[in-house]
């Protein structure tokens, strides 16, 4: 995490070095970056809870 943290802040851009691509966000692809002992890229993390909230947020704007 400290190295994709150092290379964000450094260059902008998480990836690089070796290590696994940080996929960018989209709410079509939802897929996230798991850094874990085994890194790895995942998709739906607690997506029922997210469209939740996105439906309470939309309703405010």
């Amino acid at each position: 995490m400290q190295r994709y943290r150092s290379r964000f802040a450094g260059r902008g851009d998480p990836d690089g070095d070796g290590a696994l691509i940080w996929p960018r966000y989209s709410d079509d692809s939802d897929r996230r970056l798991d850094i874990d002992v085994q890194s790895s890229v995942l998709s739906g993390l607690r997506r029922e809870q997210c469209e939740f909230l996105w439906s309470l947020a939309a309703d405010d704007f």
